[in-house]
């Protein structure tokens, strides 16, 4: 799910997997909140988990009238966390650098000063 320096986790999940952190809620809750299936799917269904990516939001949000027949369905379990896996190697295989914010007040952001990408400084 995710390989990097504890403090750029938070950069990653909020660029990658578009994971939002809620003011006053633990970033470690809501990382393993994200990555386990059955709890990122809640988040996706109530709303919590706004836009997940499209690959991850086939598996989180169950057609109308399939979400006990589809709950049941051991490989989305295994989808899920290969997605994550996927989606991980993706970023690391093309350079991304994730570095936490250099002020509390800055967002995440792409710097693209050379051939890699920083994910999460100021500019």
């Amino acid at each position: 799910v995710y390989a990097g320096p504890v403090s750029a986790v938070k950069a990653y999940f909020t660029v990658v997997p578009k994971v939002a952190f809620p003011v006053g809620e633990n970033p470690a809750d809501i990382i393993i909140d994200a990555s386990c299936f059955d709890s990122a799917r809640n988040m996706a269904v109530e709303g919590i988990w706004k836009s997940p990516p499209q690959c991850l939001r086939v598996l989180l949000i169950p057609p109308p009238g399939m979400e006990d027949e589809e709950s049941k369905e051991p490989w989305q379990l295994r989808e899920f966390g290969r997605m994550l896996a996927e989606m991980w190697r993706e970023c690391s295989s093309k350079g991304f650098l994730f570095t936490p914010p250099t002020s509390p007040n800055s967002s995440s952001k792409y710097n693209n000063s050379s051939s890699k990408a920083a994910v999460g400084t100021s500019s």
